[in-house]
Order: C-alpha cells, then structure tokens, then sequence
C-alpha cells in the first residue's frame, strides 16, 4: 500500500515536471522529455529500494538488539547464579579447612592418649585374674608394635585399640571352662577349670575329690572344700548349655584380697 501511494506520487510528480514544461519545449523535444520522466522515475525507484533495504536492517537490527538483550539477561543470571554457587563452595571449604584443623588437633591428642590407653590395659591384664595369658600378652605386644608403627594410620591405630579393649570387655560376659593340671598335695593332677568372667577361677577334679579357687591376691590355686566339686560340676554343665540355669553356691572373693 505503501509502495503504491509513493509510486502514484512519483507519477504524479513526473506529470507535474512533464507538464510543467513549456508545451513549445515538449514538442519540439518529446524524447528529452520522455528521458528526465523515466530518470526521475529510476531516481524515486532506487531511493525506495534504499528505503526498503534500510527498514529490513533496521528490522535485523532491532531483531539482533533483542535477541542479545535476551542473552546479556541470561549471562546477568547466570552470573548471578554462579555467584552463589562460589559463595556456598567457599562457605563449605571454609568448614572443610576448620574441620581438618580439628582432625589435625585430635590427631595431636589421639596418638598420645592411645599410647596411655595401651600402657593402661597392659597393667590391667597384669593385675586382672589370670587367663588366657599368652593371648591377652600377645595382643598387647601387638598393639604397641602398632603404635610404634610409622606405616600404619592413625585411624588404624585407634581401631586396633578399640578392638582390643571390646575383647577385654568380653572376657567379662564369658564363661571359659578348660582342661589344666594343678599341683595339689605335692603332685600334679588333671583339672577342669571353670572362669567366670573375670570374677573367678575354679577347678575340680574329675572324681570330684578336689576342689579349689583361683586368689588373686597370692596368684596361686588355693583348695576349697570338695563340697563345692558338685556346684562347680553343675555350673559346668549350665555353661555348656547341658543342664537348665539354676543358682548355685561358690565362693567368690572380693575383687581385691
């Protein structure tokens, strides 16, 4: 529509030029006439062609304006958005380099207190009733050859102690019944020797005729009297699940005699 109008006021324009013309000039010269018609038509033509080239850029233009506006809004967001995620990251490393701090403290303190922790169970297994000796013996040489170690970790230092000190702690809930020779009367005789826990020790004798009871005070087998071989024969029994639990009487001394 546009182009119409203006083609229609190029003609018209064309007309007026034409006709303005003195009408002696025009027909003495009709193809002179004719040519400044069709050039002021070619000018008008090229001058809309102009026009429509440059209303197609600006178009592109305007079209690439906003498709870049659009993608400085996404970089502007997502520069945002990064922001935040280096933020957070060096808010979760700021925690990760204290908590190493602290790993580095406890380790400090750790190794020290395993090596007193050692030092400490190897005197309560000297001072604890006596059994199983080679084995708890074996197990601290062990643990100390560990913490000696410059090879082994720290974490497996502290679980070899730990693991140590649950079996310890076992020893307490379990009932050990074992075959051994005592002296008794100035010879040796074959025993069964029943513990529990880390109460007490006794023994008796298959025919019952002898009975005795571990002191820790003196660290030797001292005799009781064989009445109690029948009590211990029964505990036995209940210990290897041959007879129901039942009380039965034994003399258990203090912890400390």
């Amino acid at each position: 529509m546009r182009i119409s109008c203006f083609l229609f006021l190029v003609m018209a324009c064309a007309c007026f030029l034409l006709f303005s013309s003195p009408p002696r000039a025009i027909a003495e010269n009709p193809d002179g006439a004719q040519q400044r018609l069709e050039k002021a038509l070619e000018q008008e033509m090229d001058i809309q062609k102009e026009i429509q080239d440059w209303s197609q850029k600006k178009q592109e233009l305007l079209h690439r304006i906003l498709r870049l506006k659009s993608e400085a809004d996404w970089h502007k967001y997502r520069h945002a958005k990064y922001q935040e995620y280096i933020r957070r990251e060096r808010k979760t490393i700021d925690k990760l380099e204290r908590k190493k701090e602290s790993i580095k403290a406890l380790s400090r303190e750790l190794e020290p207190y395993l090596d007193r922790v050692v030092a400490e169970l190897a005197a309560f297994v000297e001072s604890d009733l006596t059994f199983l000796p080679r084995e708890r013996q074996r197990r601290i040489e062990s643990l100390r050859e560990t913490l000696g170690s410059y090879d082994a970790s720290l974490s497996d230092k502290l679980r070899r102690v730990l693991q140590a000190l649950q079996i310890e702690a076992d020893y307490g809930r379990s009932v050990e019944v074992r075959t051994d020779t005592v002296q008794r009367d100035g010879k040796k005789i074959r025993v069964q020797v029943l513990r529990l826990g880390r109460v007490a020790k006794f023994y008796r004798s298959p025919d019952g005729a002898y009975a005795g009871r571990w002191t820790r005070s003196s660290g030797e087998w001292e005799p009781i009297s064989p009445d109690y071989a029948q009590a211990i024969h029964k505990a036995v029994r209940m210990s290897r699940d041959q007879a129901p639990a039942q009380l039965v009487e034994l003399p258990i001394q203090g912890a400390k005699q």
